[in-house]
């Protein structure tokens, strides 16, 4: 029984003296790998932990304290991914259990409590991961990684910037202020991106058409100012940004024309009545929102194809007859457009054609319709 006692005694003093002999090792290597951190030495501290530990095959089941400082080693050589990668490895090595009951029960109000006894490690090591995806993500924007992988890295930011607010002692400052700039720059894009837009529309137009009314026995012409008041209804087409824009807006117009003389003593006949119009009108043009988001200015280019029914007339044995009862004009106009609902824009056009005594004066709605 003495002997034994003896032999175990003997084993047991063994044991102890091995584990004391690795704890020195232990002690020693670890105080190897921090003094080559605190010397900015990263490169070094990574190898002596990796040969002495073997991290990159141990991973997890490597002493937390070599996680950590893993972990320390790569975000200071800008390796972000590796020191994530240890970072969770070291959570997941010393707080696993907390770990879990955290990500399932962050967002719930009924365990604000036991959330309130979260080890203060844990909570650095949360703040650190956040620093770490922010850095990351960072990194991503300057080395200009692919849209899927920068979208995977969003997804996280917008998660830890969630899980942050929940916790009063995290600093939310890193993704809060990237979820703020990719808002800002999605804005930004917006602005410049180019769309279609569809509507129809509807105006009122009124102008002076000049007609040639024609002696037919001398064939001489003379001067007729045809008043017409119309209507033009239809679909325009927008290629726009939020600081420009080009429309092409066709329309059919009927109207009704009082016709005069404009000399009525030129032509004898003293020629008055009223006629039917109709045609084509279109213009194809563009805008800037110079003054605001509501507001723009513009110029456009313009082509109309107008018929009247305008009446042949006899005075005196003398016969006349309208010597352009069909005409193709072109012309341009200046524009201003108020939008005042996001439906609905106003648009005001002044501008000369040929063919036309006067300025041709347009009041135009247009509808969205997609």
């Amino acid at each position: 029984m003495l002997k034994l006692y003896f032999l175990l005694s003997i084993f047991s003093f063994s044991l102890f003296a091995q584990e004391s002999k690795y704890q020195k090792a232990f002690q020693e290597i670890i105080h190897q790998a921090r003094r080559a951190n605190s010397n900015g030495d990263f490169q070094k501290s990574i190898q002596i932990l990796k040969e002495f530990f073997k991290t990159d095959e141990r991973k997890i089941n490597s002493p937390s304290i070599v996680l950590f400082l893993q972990s320390d080693n790569y975000e200071k050589i800008g390796k972000y991914k590796e020191s994530i990668k240890y970072l969770i490895y070291y959570i997941n090595r010393k707080y696993k259990k907390w770990n879990e009951f955290v990500l399932k029960n962050h967002d719930k109000k009924n365990v604000k409590d036991k959330l309130s006894k979260i080890p203060s490690e844990l909570l650095k090591a949360y703040d650190r991961k956040i620093l770490l995806f922010s850095k990351l993500y960072k990194e991503g924007e300057n080395r200009h990684f692919k849209k899927d992988k920068m979208d995977i890295l969003y997804k996280k930011i917008v998660f830890y910037n969630d899980f942050c607010e929940h916790f009063g002692t995290l600093n939310c400052t890193p993704v809060a202020d990237i979820i703020d700039e990719v808002k800002k720059r999605t804005l930004r894009e917006k602005v410049k991106q180019y769309r279609f837009r569809h509507y129809i529309f509807l105006s009122y137009m009124y102008y002076q058409d000049d007609i040639q009314l024609k002696n037919k026995s001398t064939a001489v012409t003379f001067d007729l100012g045809a008043n017409t008041n119309a209507v033009c209804i239809g679909r325009g087409l927008t290629y726009e940004n939020n600081t420009y824009e080009f429309n092409l807006q066709p329309c059919l117009y009927f109207g009704y024309s009082s016709l005069e003389e404009v000399d009525s003593t030129s032509s004898g006949a003293d020629y008055t009545g009223n006629a039917f119009t109709a045609g084509a009108f279109g213009t194809v043009g563009g805008y800037g929102h110079f003054f605001g988001a509501k507001t723009a200015l513009g110029v456009s280019l313009s082509m109309r194809y107008r018929y009247g029914n305008y009446e042949d007339k006899e005075v005196s044995g003398v016969n006349f007859s309208i010597n352009n009862p069909t005409e193709i004009s072109y012309g341009g106009f200046l524009e201003g457009k108020y939008e005042y609902s996001q439906e609905k824009e106003i648009t005001l056009k002044v501008g000369s054609i040929t063919g036309v005594n006067s300025l041709l004066y347009i009041l135009q709605l247009n509808f969205n319709i997609f």
